[in-house]
Formats: structure tokens, C-alpha cells, sequence
């Protein structure tokens, strides 16, 4: 309860003040994952949130649109360290043209050529 100073005489929780929008949007997404069959990641075990989402998106820019770690970084508001700390494990395929001498490879024309 607040005092008319503005200060506390109870111990405020975080949780009590969740606005109704943001846990409707939550659960609208929790029914809409479990409705579908998606709830449970299959790899993990664990139940996907909104939050997952967010992985998901990282995961997406790295792999798929070639996006580099710097861009990515400053779009999501976080750090290259927490990136690199959460998505290092994509390395590998991030750069297996690079790793499997694909990237420089020259064509049946290109070698013949030389």
C-alpha cells in the first residue's frame, strides 16, 4: 500500500503489476502453441514462450540473411559478447563454405581458363 509520501508499506512484486494486455498477449500465444501442437520444443523438451520468438528471429538473421553479429547485436539492444556467448554454436555453419573450401572452388570454365 502507498503512503501519502509516495513510499511503500509493503513489499510490491513485480508480478503484481503485469498489465492485462501483456498477459493476454501471452496467453493468447501459450493456447494458439498449444492449440497447434507446437508448445513443446521436441529437441529441448521445454515449453516455447513469446520470448522464444526472440531466439528465433537471432537464430534466423545469423543463418538465413547473413546478418553479422555487430548489426545484430545493435537491432536487438544487446551486446556482440552476448551474441557470441548465445550463438557461437552456429559458427560452423555460419561459415562451412568458408571451412569446406567451397567458397573458393573455381568452376569446370574458371579452372580451365587458368
Amino acid at each position: 500500500m502507498f503512503n501519502c509520501d509516495g513510499s511503500c508499506s509493503e513489499s510490491l512484486s513485480a508480478t503484481k503489476f503485469v498489465p492485462s494486455w501483456r498477459k493476454n498477449i501471452h496467453q493468447t500465444f501459450r493456447k494458439f502453441l498449444t492449440d497447434t501442437g507446437l508448445i513443446t520444443c521436441p529437441r529441448t523438451g521445454q515449453n516455447r514462450t513469446l520470448y522464444s520468438l526472440r531466439h528465433t528471429y537471432a537464430t534466423f538473421a545469423l543463418l538465413n540473411d547473413g546478418m553479422d553479429i555487430h548489426s545484430l547485436a545493435v537491432q536487438m539492444g544487446t551486446s556482440i559478447g552476448m551474441i557470441e556467448r548465445h550463438y557461437s554454436h552456429l559458427t560452423p555453419r555460419l561459415k562451412k563454405d568458408m571451412l569446406t573450401g567451397k567458397r573458393y572452388e573455381l568452376s569446370r570454365d574458371e579452372f580451365e581458363d587458368r
